[in-house]
């Protein structure tokens, strides 16, 4: 009985002893486990810290993985990012335990199809838990093949997430064993993942930060703790006209431009700033502060400025108030609020026991709800939230915790104070040895501010776009050579899309014209090299459709991605610069009209004064003496000479009048060209005789047969054509022989010309030959007379009648004129009789007329050259005086009726008369001395039966008055 006692005693202590060892190996896993957890625990808070406080983010990641490699027993650790379009991926960071084969170099630019099955898991938020490579799935072929011939015998591999973007991943490789990696691996691979993240969101928005600050208007600077500038935006620049580059490095104290009580000021304030006292109010911000720009122009500012959070440097905002003070303004309320966008929070972890309980937390968790970390510990979240927040945590977490997945949320959380803020968190399941999730491991950050910067850039980026793309002027943006952005006005000026400007061929300098190429190109050298360029260039482009636009280009650098770009603006001045050379053009041919006007003018008065001083000097001789008859004839024949060269002079003053005023009118009429021809002939023939040159051979062409040469056109403006030709052949030609005539061009075309074989013209004056006042000399001392009309007129003749005039000469040879007049075939069907013979007015003695003249001259030739035909005549000084006369003489058988008379205009006298009860049907025939605006057609209209100008030709008045009683 006492050895089964014993043996059951000594059965219960060896039980005992079993229970004991094993408690002591439980508590000795307990140990390590809670020794592996706090160095964990350690670990991240070190990298977190690190991270927060890192300016060389690159050593903060290799120190970072060389610590979790450490700590997690891995061979190899490492971190991989995708390119902007997902495509390709890099090994960018590495860490190796000592003995291992780095990768990094041999991992670079690798198709990310070129692994599926990774990528899959990846892109589903799954990480990648691999105890034995080559226990790998089929479906992981390529992956498999990939790992072991990096000798790669397990790993655990996390994505990368930034919002909903797949980024990258990192991970462990055991190159030396194979085995499970712990849920602690996993864990601290999961924070360093978010850490990496919320440090790649930091530099970005560090990045829009600088590029916002360089584009406000207001001076923005950084100086360190010494008073020193650190950095200043470019706004300094417009404000006081100093180069950034030369103000960055210097004290403040030393600022030239700003006043000695403004300096003080400053120097107050930054030594206030340093010891953390109170601001006094003169320099609580913002406050006024006065300074110089360049040019010694003296304006105001406001200065707000504040210490960068957990520094001794100070951040400062200047902005320019001198139209605001010259302008008396009260501004009442303060300065608008400035943000400091530079923002340092650190990274927030914590893990839940269950969707409710809170596990360990971290102290920058804690610090944001502004307790202890034992205060938050284990606590229950509806003990820390209100209950719509708390409610809302609990649904995400208990998404991780039903399905294992990861998943990141935006929560709007209450910090200390009471105030929401908008968390990024992360939250990844751990899981147990049987893959139950035991906790849930999460990572926060405070992406409030970002959240409202980012909303407040795309707003600012919808405004710019907006303005952009409703701008009057091309604008395009170039980064790295190829264009990022044109406008519609781009497109629409110069024809290109913009995937045919960023085609492998294209070069933009080849749609520069060849004259501007090299400063083009010089232009793109300097701004490559860094510098801004401030002129406006204006240069020539060619369109898609080979149009020549002529443009004004600006271009700078702005700061842009990861680097600059080159902004360019393009404005079209083609119409400016066609209007200005047009402008240019009408003044040169102003002046020289100017010039040509002097020029006639002298000549006019050279031929107007030359006729007149021999019809003046030779009337004062047969005044002063009683010369015998043929003398006195000599003189007659001179004065009348000379009188019709006036005439002629005047006529074509007439005629250029008309055209300018564009009232020059055209009597078309049927007749013999030929015969026209034959009087030309005949009527030159002897005005050679006349002038002493008849040893010249006159010789007319005829190119039409008698009957095909009846044409419709207005004889005496051709006849005049060909006069004014033929004068000119004869002045310029003093040996030889002078050709004209005419041959049929085409069936509808004749082309006239005059040939001679005189002095020609000079290459340099042919061009200007037609334009009125123009003539061969133009110098005061030339040798032959004319007007220089007699071309213009003809020109703009032939051109009424539909045709067209050209030249040909050569100087010391001759000159040949050619004009086209339209031909149509038309054969007389009457017999050709000779022109009626001029007939007398000797058989209208009984006949009374009415002449109605202001003028004594005019009534004494009327006088001499009617009453010795037998005609009566009444003469009247007035249209009052003649209306009288023909109330009064109801017998009278024509009027002579001057259109310009002293009290009454001799049109609306003949209206009166044609009104008038009596006699109202007596012939009128209206005179005028001048010719113009349409006068012929006038007085018909006015109810005259006929019309001749002043000076009156004797037979052409004697054959009317003929015709009309």
């Amino acid at each position: 009985m006492e050895n089964d006692n014993y043996s059951e005693l000594k059965k219960k202590i060896k039980e005992l002893k079993a229970q004991n060892e094993q408690l002591q190996n439980d508590f000795e896993t307990l140990k390590k486990n809670e020794h592996e957890i706090r160095e964990i625990g350690e670990t991240l808070t070190s990298i977190s810290n690190r991270f927060i406080n890192a300016f060389d983010i690159d050593k903060a990641i290799h120190v970072s993985l060389a610590e979790m490699g450490q700590v997690s027993g891995a061979d190899r650790a490492y971190l991989f990012l995708f390119s902007e379009d997902g495509k390709m991926m890099d090994n960018t960071y590495e860490w190796c335990a000592e003995g291992v084969q780095p990768e990094i170099h041999n991992l670079k630019n690798i198709p990310v199809t070129s692994f599926p099955w990774w990528m899959e898991k990846l892109r589903k938020g799954d990480h990648i838990h691999i105890d034995n490579v080559s226990n790998m799935p089929d479906e992981a072929k390529a992956e498999k093949e990939s790992l072991q011939s990096m000798d790669i015998k397990s790993l655990l591999v996390l994505p990368l997430y930034t919002g909903n973007q797949l980024k990258g991943f990192t991970g462990f490789d055991d190159i030396n064993k194979t085995g499970e990696w712990k849920e602690e691996h996993t864990q601290i691979l999961q924070a360093f993942s978010q850490i990496i993240i919320n440090t790649f969101e930091r530099k970005r928005s560090k990045e829009n930060f600088k590029t916002l600050y360089e584009h406000i208007p207001d001076v923005v600077y950084f100086i360190d703790k010494e008073g020193k500038i650190k950095e200043i935006n470019q706004a300094v620049e417009l404000l006081t006209g100093f180069k950034k580059e030369d103000l960055i490095g210097t004290h403040f104290q030393k600022l030239s431009f700003f006043s000695e009580e403004s300096l003080e000021k400053l120097k107050e304030l930054l030594k206030r700033r340093i010891s953390g006292d109170n601001l006094p109010p003169h320099l609580q911000p913002p406050f006024t502060i006065t300074y110089k720009t360049k040019n010694g122009e003296l304006r105001y500012g406001e200065i707000n400025e504040a210490l960068i959070p957990g520094t001794k440097q100070g951040m400062g905002v200047i902005r320019d108030i001198t139209d605001r003070k010259k302008a008396k303004e009260a501004l009442k309320k303060e300065s608008e609020a400035r943000r400091i966008l530079l923002d340092n929070i650190p990274t927030q972890i914590w893990y839940l026991t269950d969707e409710r309980t809170y596990g360990a937390v971290n102290k920058a968790h804690a610090d944001f709800h502004g307790v202890s970390v034992e205060e938050l510990s284990f606590k229950k979240l509806h003990e820390i939230y209100p209950e719509d927040t708390a409610e809302i945590c609990i649904k995400g977490n208990q998404k991780v915790f039903s399905t294992g997945k990861s998943i990141k949320t935006e929560e709007w959380v209450p910090n200390a104070s009471g105030k929401k803020r908008l968390l990024s968190i992360m939250k990844s399941p751990k899981f147990d040895k049987k893959g139950v999730v035991e906790y849930v491991v999460c990572s926060a950050e405070d992406i409030t501010e970002h959240k409202r910067t980012e909303k407040a850039l795309e707003e600012s980026e919808a405004k710019y776009r907006s303005l952009v793309e409703n701008s009057s002027d091309a604008i395009y943006l170039l980064y790295n050579r190829k264009f990022e952005f044109i406008n519609s006005k781009f497109e629409q000026m110069l024809g290109y899309t913009l995937k045919e400007l960023n085609k492998p061929d294209f070069d933009f300098i080849q749609r520069v014209a060849p004259k501007d190429r090299a400063m083009v190109e010089d232009a793109f050298d300097r701004l490559y090299q860094g510098n801004n360029l401030e002129n406006i260039s204006e240069i020539t482009v060619i369109s898609k459709d080979r149009k020549e636009l002529d443009v004004e280009v600006s271009m700078s650098f702005i700061p842009y991605k990861e680097g600059e770009a080159i902004q360019g603006i393009i404005r079209d001045i083609t119409n400016r610069k066609q209007a200005e050379n047009e402008l240019k053009k009408a003044k040169e041919k102003a002046e020289e009209s100017d010039r040509l006007k002097s020029a006639f003018l002298a000549n006019m008065s050279h031929e107007i004064r030359t006729p007149m001083n021999g019809i003046v000097g030779f009337s004062q001789l047969l005044q002063d003496e009683d010369y015998p008859k043929d003398e006195q004839q000599k003189f007659l024949d001179i004065i009348h000479s000379r009188s019709r060269h006036l005439l002629h002079i005047i006529n074509d003053l007439v005629d250029v009048s008309k055209i300018e005023a564009k009232q020059l009118t055209l009597e078309y009429e049927h007749f013999y060209l030929n015969d026209m021809m034959q009087e030309i002939h005949s009527v030159f023939a002897n005005e050679l005789e006349n002038r002493g040159k008849d040893h010249i051979r006159l010789n007319v062409y005829r190119g039409l047969n008698y009957e095909k040469s009846y044409i419709k056109s207005d004889v005496n403006r051709l006849r005049q054509i060909m006069d004014n030709l033929l004068n000119n052949a004869i002045k310029f030609t003093q040996e030889g022989t002078i050709k004209f005539g005419y041959e049929l061009r085409s069936e509808d075309t004749l082309i006239f010309y005059v040939k001679d074989s005189g002095v020609g013209i000079p290459n340099d004056q042919q061009q200007n030959i037609f334009e009125r006042f123009r003539q061969g000399d133009n110098s005061t001392s030339k040798t032959h007379e004319g007007t220089g009309l007699g071309l213009t007129i003809s020109k703009n003749l032939v051109e009424l009648l539909g045709g067209e005039i050209w030249m040909k000469s050569k100087e010391g040879e001759g000159s040949s004129f050619y004009f086209t007049l339209p031909y149509e075939v038309k054969l007389s069907d009457e017999k050709e009789i000779g022109k009626e013979p001029a007939q007398g007015i000797h058989d209208k003695e009984d006949k009374t007329i009415l002449l109605i003249e202001d003028d004594p001259s005019s009534r004494e030739y009327m006088k001499e050259h009617l009453e010795p035909k037998g005609l009566k005549l009444i003469f009247c000084k007035t249209g009052e005086e003649g209306y009288q006369a023909y109330i009064n003489n109801p017998g009278i058988d024509l009027i002579l009726m001057d259109i310009k008379l002293p009290d009454i205009d001799g049109l609306k006298l003949t209206q009166k008369i044609r009104a008038s009860s009596a006699n109202k049907e007596v012939p009128v025939i209206a005179q005028t001395a001048y010719a113009m605006s349409g006068d012929a057609k006038k007085s018909i209209e006015a109810g005259c039966n006929d019309y001749i100008s002043k000076p009156v030709n004797k037979e052409k008045l004697q054959e009317k008055i003929r015709k009309l009683i």
